[in-house]
């Protein structure tokens, strides 16, 4: 069993590492969600992506359940690890 990191600035820092790791850039990321919700990246969703992912990183939001599945798959790693700011890898 693992524990879900309170702190979503943590959560935040931790999905940023992984963002830059991976994507060029955080937007090149967003393009990257649009497409795999099935979504043709325009420059207003792209616009209210990056403003939703700026504020989970800030810690201002958290990750929404929806999310998951799409950050889990374009960043490789499980909800878990998320969920627990890295400190459990299944």
């Amino acid at each position: 069993m693992f524990k879900v990191e309170k702190n979503n600035a943590k959560i935040g820092k931790y999905l940023s590492n992984l963002i830059e790791q991976k994507y060029e850039s955080k937007r090149a990321f967003c393009r990257a969600y649009i497409c795999a919700a099935g979504e043709e990246p325009t420059n207003e969703n792209l616009n209210n992506m990056s403003n939703r992912l700026s504020q989970i990183i800030k810690g201002n939001k958290s990750i929404q359940t929806y999310d998951l599945p799409y950050f889990t798959d374009l960043l490789g790693i499980s909800c878990e690890q998320i969920l627990s700011a890295g400190e459990y890898i299944v």
